[in-house]
């Protein structure tokens, strides 16, 4: 495994950012459950090229209108619960006018309720700045057979219909969550809801998005029970501890193993 990943008895983390080791850290900390797949490269990273998929965790974030990526990043650190199945990821990066800008993601994928996930970025910044954070679903990278059969946006929340050459149909339901109301736009393939507003010196910014992938168009009602990502962690937590009773006589330095394990038992 490359320098940069390792894993302890319940993480498998990665320390540092390197580029040529994106595609890798890609590759180890993807999950799936059911359809629905949890990329594994940073939310924000747009040094790796697109995936040949919709992706629903589309994010954009720029402070003081510089973009906050892991390419910029100092003190990158990234992280896979085992027992959650709950990525975070971390780092800081330095604004050119001066002062620094942490952030930190978590997602994860819902164990016990199939199509949901839920998204969490915090943005705290040393100094008075301005936000602007885009999520959405973005669909630009499929194949030119895949056409959008829909969009909406209904105040926090937005969708995006998709039709494969085939007749297969996929729909993302999104809402987010922010302490100013987000406002929605829409191009081809792609629909998401942009935050913009004011960063207090010192103060976290805390933003929550949550998912429904539906195999075909459905309202935004559909996301009046989706759970947020603390809900989400929490039933992961138990879902998995019965799962890991199985393998309690695995040795500490197991990790590898542990991690496969999990990755076949969500991809069933």
């Amino acid at each position: 495994m490359n320098a940069r990943f390792f894993t302890e008895e319940w993480l498998l983390r990665q320390q540092g950012y390197d580029a040529a080791a994106a595609p890798l850290g890609a590759a180890l900390f993807m999950l799936r459950a059911g359809s629905l797949t949890l990329p594994g490269r940073a939310e924000e990273d747009m040094d790796l090229p697109p995936a040949d998929a919709c992706d629903w965790l589309f994010t954009r974030l720029c402070v003081n209108g510089h973009h906050v990526k892991p390419a910029l990043a100092q003190e990158y650190a990234c992280e896979l619960d085992l027992k959650t199945a709950r990525v975070t990821r971390e780092y800081a990066v330095t604004q050119p006018e001066g002062g620094a800008v942490r952030v930190r993601f978590e997602r994860a994928l819902s164990l016990k309720r199939a199509g949901f996930a839920a998204q969490r970025v915090t943005v705290t910044s040393e100094r008075d700045a301005l936000l602007s954070l885009v999520l959405g679903a973005d669909g630009s990278a499929l194949p030119d057979a895949w056409r959008q059969t829909g969009s909406a946006s209904d105040g926090n929340a937005a969708s995006l219909a998709l039709q494969g050459p085939d007749g297969t149909e996929q729909a993302f339901l999104f809402r987010v969550d922010a302490p100013a109301p987000p406002m929605a736009m829409a191009i081809d393939r792609r629909s998401v809801l942009c935050v913009a507003d004011g960063l207090r010196a010192g103060a976290p910014y805390t933003v929550e998005r949550r998912v429904l992938c539906a195999k075909a168009p459905c309202s935004p009602d559909a996301l009046d029970d989706a759970p947020s990502l603390d809900a989400i962690v929490m039933e992961n937590a138990g879902i998995l501890a019965a799962f890991w009773q199985r393998f309690d006589a695995l040795p500490p330095d197991a990790g590898p193993l542990r991690l496969a394990l999990l990755q076949q038992f969500m991809n069933e």
